[in-house]
C-alpha cells in the first residue's frame, strides 16, 4: 500500500503554497504532486519560486508531478522547455480547460526520455480515441484562436474578479486562471447557492467535497461571456442580499 500525506493550504495564508513548507514535509517522500495553478483556488506560484522546489526535488531524487492542467494564461512560467534538465520531473497539461473540449478528455504528460520510457510500459492500449487526435491537432494550429481566447480570457477575468470584489457577503481571491475561487460569507452556503444559480441556468462548482473545505463555504465559478458574468452577478447578488 502507499501512504499519501496531503499537503493542506490554510485560509489565513489566503491559500497560498509555501514552497519551503513543500519542501520540509516532504523528508521521507518519494513523489510529490503539485498543482500550479491550483485547483480549485487558483493560486499560482511563479516559475521562479518554482525552481526552488524543481532543484531540491531534483537533488534528493523524488519525482515531481507538476499538474499545470491550467497554466494556458501562463505559458512562459511553464516548465515544458526545461524538461530536459531534469529527470525527476513529470508535467501533466490538458487540452480540454483552456480549449473546452471537456468531453474529448484529452491531455499529455512530458518528462526526460528515461522517465516516459518507463511510463509507457505502464501505459494502457488505445488511450486516447481518434475524435480526439483529430480535433487536438487542428486546434493547435489554430494561433489565432488561441492568441483571441486570451486576450478574451484576460479581459474577462479582470471585470469578473472587480466586480465580484465589490459585492457584499462573498469573498473573491484573485484569480490566475480562468475561474475564481469565492468564499461565501454569513449564512448562505455552497449547496445551497449552487442550486438556486442551476435554477437560473448557471452551474457553479460546490467546492465541499475537497479536502479541507468540507465547511461548504467556498465555490468556483467559470470566466465566461461579458452576458454570462453579468447574469453571475445580478444572480448572486440577489442570492446574498
Amino acid at each position: 500500500s502507499i501512504s499519501i500525506n496531503f499537503y493542506e493550504l490554510k485560509e489565513k495564508q489566503k491559500f497560498k503554497i509555501s514552497i519551503n513548507e513543500v519542501i520540509s514535509q516532504s523528508a521521507e517522500t518519494e513523489l510529490v504532486f503539485l498543482c500550479n495553478p491550483n485547483n480549485p483556488t487558483g493560486n499560482f506560484l511563479p516559475k521562479k519560486e518554482m525552481l526552488t522546489l524543481v532543484k531540491e526535488v531534483q537533488r534528493r531524487k523524488i519525482f515531481l508531478v507538476l499538474d499545470e492542467a491550467f497554466i494556458d494564461l501562463h505559458e512562459d512560467e511553464s516548465f515544458i522547455k526545461e524538461i530536459k534538465n531534469y529527470d525527476h520531473l513529470i508535467i501533466l497539461r490538458s487540452l480540454t480547460k483552456f480549449y473546452g473540449l471537456p468531453g474529448l478528455r484529452i491531455g499529455f504528460g512530458v518528462g526526460s526520455s528515461k522517465l516516459i520510457r518507463k511510463l509507457e510500459v505502464q501505459k494502457i492500449p488505445w488511450s486516447v480515441n481518434c475524435l480526439a487526435q483529430i480535433a487536438v491537432r487542428e486546434i493547435l494550429q489554430d494561433k489565432e484562436f488561441i492568441n483571441k481566447s486570451k486576450s478574451f480570457l484576460l479581459e474577462e477575468k479582470e471585470f469578473l474578479y472587480r466586480e465580484l470584489s465589490n459585492i457584499k457577503g462573498l469573498r473573491a481571491y484573485k484569480p490566475s486562471s480562468n475561474f475564481i475561487f469565492i468564499k461565501l460569507l454569513g449564512n448562505v452556503y455552497s449547496e445551497g447557492a449552487k442550486d438556486q444559480l442551476a435554477k437560473k441556468g448557471i452551474l457553479i462548482r460546490d467546492c465541499s467535497n475537497f479536502r479541507g473545505l468540507e465547511e461548504g463555504k467556498f465555490i468556483r465559478v467559470a470566466v465566461r461571456t461579458r452576458k454570462e458574468n453579468i447574469k453571475l452577478l445580478k444572480e448572486l447578488k440577489l442570492i446574498l442580499r
